[in-house]
């Protein structure tokens, strides 16, 4: 097709997993997680995904993980562009 794409934008509502995705540095709390989880650093050292903030409410998948009200469920079918 053509089409070339250089990197992923990946949008997070949480700043302490961007942190854990852009610092390998090992805390208390995040030893848990297994090391085949840890790839994501790979991606955004070599700059194949570029991890970026986004405010919980400007959060498109938000209903999809949480039980939302109906204001809320519509603003994220606008987000996503299913409805006017």
């Amino acid at each position: 097709m053509g089409i070339t794409q250089d990197c992923v934008k990946l949008k997070c509502d949480s700043q302490s997993a961007i942190h854990l995705a852009k610092n390998q540095v090992f805390f208390g709390r995040s030893k848990h997680i297994e090391a085949r989880y840890h790839r994501i650093r790979n991606w955004v050292k070599s700059k194949e995904i570029w991890i970026e903030k986004i405010h919980t409410d400007d959060n498109a998948a938000y209903f999809l993980t949480k039980i939302v009200p109906a204001k809320k469920f519509k603003h994220c079918l606008n987000l996503i562009n299913l409805v006017d």
